[in-house]
């Protein structure tokens, strides 16, 4: 197994944290797949209401991962060879039946209350420049997610616990309410956005095969995606809707590429019955295999209750 590397890059002009790259093997020699995480700010809209939408990320202050992509490591530095995972919520994003969008990361309206890193142990702070190789990586993100373009009205505290176990991206995740839920429209985590069609050559394709797995490690749905090339109608196709499964493998048969994520809910905070999935074909900017994972569907849940899931993410690119 390859080593794991972090690059904390030097701070921003006016932000008050640092972005930063988390590498972990991905299969191939000096071949890594780099997460990007980043730190955003966005002011809250007056202009906004709980009807508006869609995709306006106002009301934000977080740390969220940003794409990742397969790079091939030359000293300390990276080369990206493609894009893997194109924008998405790798933790989580909540719509409410009625709501213009949906809230949590890319969508606004989540504010970070506590983070901090380590890394092999050691407190790293979030606004200086680093780059060192990794035995153990331990992120950590509090914040307080309310309802849509409604900053007064709080409904989640959000914690998120980022580690790595080898070639695999983990996230520990708990949501407590602290408001009164409408009914859910959707509730994702998490979700995976594995490159279809190369961004960067769009003659390649990266991925032709989705494979849907119910929890007890059985195959519930397998798609071939091979007839959906660079351009299609519309923004995309729904395949597989309502498949009970946990996790995915998201393949090239000839590529080399693979993508996989899976989640489990811990103390049996969700009932099983309320756990779906689906699979969007997507065009235009991100041509992806988009897997949702919706915890949710109808639920509407009040103050005191508790989310919690076991999440993991791993990327290999061996050609």
């Amino acid at each position: 197994m390859g080593k794991a590397y972090i690059s904390v890059f030097p701070l921003s002009d006016g932000k008050r944290y640092s972005d930063f790259n988390l590498y972990l093997s991905a299969g191939g020699e000096d071949i890594y797949t780099e997460y990007r995480f980043r730190y955003f700010i966005d002011p809250i809209k007056t202009e906004l209401h709980f009807g508006i939408g869609p995709n306006d990320s106002a009301n934000r202050e977080l740390y969220r991962i940003h794409k990742a992509y397969v790079v091939k490591k030359e000293g300390e530095s990276f080369s990206p060879l493609f894009r893997a995972l194109s924008g998405g919520e790798i933790a989580f994003a909540l719509r409410e039946v009625g709501a213009g969008d949906f809230v949590g990361g890319v969508h606004g309206d989540e504010l970070m209350s506590e983070v901090a890193l380590r890394v092999n142990g050691k407190e790293i702070p979030l606004d200086t420049e680093l780059f060192c190789e990794v035995e153990s990586f331990y992120f950590f993100e509090r914040s307080t997610l309310c309802r849509c373009n409604t900053p007064s009205e709080k409904l989640m505290i959000h914690t998120q616990t980022y580690g790595i176990d080898g070639d695999k991206l983990t996230l520990s995740q708990d949501i407590l309410w602290i408001g009164d839920g409408r009914e859910i429209q959707h509730a994702f985590t998490p979700m995976l956005t594995a490159q279809r069609i190369m961004s960067e050559d769009r003659e390649t394709v990266l991925s032709d095969t989705v494979e849907l797995y119910s929890s007890d490690g059985s195959l519930a749905a397998s798609c071939d995606t091979s007839e959906f090339g660079p351009v299609g109608k519309g923004e995309g196709v729904t395949k597989c809707d309502g498949v009970k499964a946990t996790s995915v493998r998201v393949y090239g048969r000839e590529s080399g590429f693979s993508a996989e994520a899976g989640y489990i809910i811990r103390d049996g905070s969700i009932a099983e019955s309320a756990l779906c999935s689906q699979l969007w074909i997507r065009y235009g900017n991100a041509l992806d295999n988009k897997v949702y994972f919706d915890i949710a569907k109808g639920l509407a849940p009040k103050k005191g209750t508790e989310w919690k899931s076991d999440i993991y993410y791993r990327i290999r690119y061996i050609k």
